[in-house]
């Protein structure tokens, strides 16, 4: 299954890093990773539940959602 890491970016950065495969990716702005990231989801045939998109929040917490955006269930 693939998984997604979307970062939240501190106040001192200049671009927004995705992690993917293992690799960092950068772009800039987090519109432009979430895109990338779904555009690889549906390149890849996914189906309910995967790939795993995790997405940091400005609190600190990361969260868990499918391809199509939706909240995983755990």
């Amino acid at each position: 299954m693939q998984h997604f890491y979307l970062r939240y970016p501190g106040p001192q950065a200049h671009d927004c890093v995705l992690v993917s495969d293992g690799k960092l990716l950068r772009f800039p702005s987090r519109t432009d990773a979430l895109t990338f990231a779904l555009r690889c989801c549906y390149e890849y045939g996914a189906t309910e539940g995967e790939p795993v998109i995790n997405i940091e929040g400005s609190d600190g917490l990361w969260r868990s959602f499918d391809c199509r955006l939706l909240p995983l269930a755990h």
